[in-house]
């Protein structure tokens, strides 16, 4: 008995369904799924920061922004592929010092998010909005960023006043009445606000302050403030979380 198999294109087929299914998965994984609200989230943001005054979000632009979103990924990891595919052969000779290099590198760049190492170049921000560029590229070569990790619970609640005077006024308000002070008064980097934190008699922190600038349609993130906003020891501790030995208010 002989057996004959079509190979003329039912490998293609198999190529493609195999892709889908491998997406589907990487897509349901824990690296990925946690991350969609937080992208959903961005892309309905840009849709309301986007809109004419005084008229309803328009869905258009959110799915623009979807749209260059995925396609600046899909670039991206093309041409990583692609290079890696015609690159790689050649470097396998030096794959063993590449690995040590590559490791230096990654030391490198852990010590400098730690704060123990200061690198200028690194710290580094690049605005395209800013720099002239559309509402699409700034969301084509965008990303989300998250703070650390801790209580499922509220962090602060942040109230903005009219003047400047008002923010010493409460602050020595505060702490006349001997309400605990969280964090001293500063002025964060990314939307110039002067504030300070204090414990509210519900156990989470509540920030007054005044000046923030106008938010823009890609967000922006820094790895400190301009000035002060230094935590209190004993009351907050450096992850920006209220001490969980501190007596009720």
């Amino acid at each position: 008995m002989r057996v004959f198999f079509d190979t003329t294109g039912g490998g293609t087929d198999l190529s493609i369904l195999v892709a889908v299914w491998a997406g589907v998965i990487s897509f349901l994984s824990p690296c990925v799924l946690p991350l969609v609200p937080a992208y959903v989230g961005q892309l309905t943001a840009v849709s309301v920061a986007g809109r004419e005054a005084g008229a309803a979000p328009s869905r258009w632009i959110a799915l623009g922004h979807a749209v260059t979103y995925v396609a600046g990924f899909g670039v991206v990891f093309t041409l990583l592929g692609v290079t890696a595919t015609f690159v790689g052969g050649g470097l396998f000779r030096v794959l063993p010092q590449l690995r040590q290099v590559g490791g230096v590198i990654l030391i490198v760049m852990g010590l400098s998010l730690a704060g123990i190492l200061r690198i200028a170049v690194l710290d580094r921000v690049w605005r395209p909005l800013q720099a002239g560029g559309s509402a699409a590229l700034a969301t084509t070569t965008g990303t989300v960023a998250f703070g650390a990790p801790g209580q499922k619970r509220i962090n602060h609640l942040m109230l903005e006043v009219e003047n400047f005077d008002d923010v010493g006024l409460a602050y020595e308000t505060v702490k006349s009445a001997g309400i605990p002070v969280g964090i001293e008064p500063g002025r964060h980097a990314n939307d110039q606000m002067y504030s300070f934190y204090f414990i509210n008699p519900s156990g989470f922190m509540c920030e007054i302050g005044w000046g923030a600038r106008a938010s823009s349609h890609q967000s922006e993130f820094y790895q400190r403030d301009t000035f002060g906003h230094a935590p209190v020891q004993g009351v907050v501790n450096p992850g920006m979380q209220v001490d969980a030995n501190l007596a009720p208010v």
